[in-house]
């Protein structure tokens, strides 16, 4: 999808999704984040992504895509991709127990190790290994150290409501110039005390 001048102001979030677009691609001529201004680039899992070392039996996910001629990120506005990756595997077969624990999606998914409340869980990993929780080791790392594009991988589970997903991906193209004074992240979801999260993304950017 191709834009002019865009502004996101105090109050509006901006979602760019990569499941919605052809190539997983947006452009701007301009594209200015305010102070309390958001803009969220959600992940695609279900892509390939052969150039991140991804098969169709193992699937890396790719991001967002940001083309822009100017992009402002002024401070206390927000462009990230956390918790965009992929999700945790917790089977919640009849939305009534909460004690059947599972691996984190994703080619590095933290694994899990016994169930309930002291499941020992590990974290989601990506360019390197996720971290081991109290029993399971932690998700193994993948990805390209030349197209680092693909998704966080998530973290295990132990609850419904203990799901802790990976960062996404943004990869920016900018023309003319960047301003980065506010956030720029795709960090994995953080968990609580005695847990483990997902693993973190990724954001790259080159100027011209």
């Amino acid at each position: 999808l191709t834009f002019g001048n865009v502004t996101v102001n105090d109050g509006i979030t901006l979602a760019l999704d990569a499941n919605s677009v052809t190539e997983n691609t947006y452009t701007f001529t301009s594209l200015t984040i305010n102070n309390g201004g958001k803009v969220v680039a959600v992940g695609n899992p279900s892509e390939v992504n052969a150039a991140s070392g991804g098969t169709s039996g193992n699937r890396h996910g790719v991001g967002v895509i940001l083309n822009a001629t100017t992009l402002t990120i002024a401070s206390g506005g927000s462009l990230n991709a956390d918790g965009a990756g992929f999700v945790s595997g917790y089977y919640h077969a009849n939305y009534g127990s909460d004690t059947t624990p599972g691996t984190g999606r994703g080619p590095g998914g933290g694994p899990t190790s016994g169930q309930g409340s002291t499941p020992g869980l590990g974290g989601g990993g990506y360019g390197g290994a996720g971290g081991a929780g109290s029993v399971a080791a932690g998700g193994t790392a993948y990805g390209s150290a030349t197209a680092p594009t693909a998704l966080g991988s998530a973290g295990g589970a132990s609850t419904i409501s203990s799901r802790f997903p990976g960062g996404g991906a943004i990869k920016l193209n900018v023309s003319g110039v960047l301003t980065v004074n506010g956030t720029l992240s795709a960090n994995g979801t953080s968990p609580s005390v005695n847990q483990v999260g997902g693993g973190a993304g990724k954001k790259g950017a080159r100027t011209h």
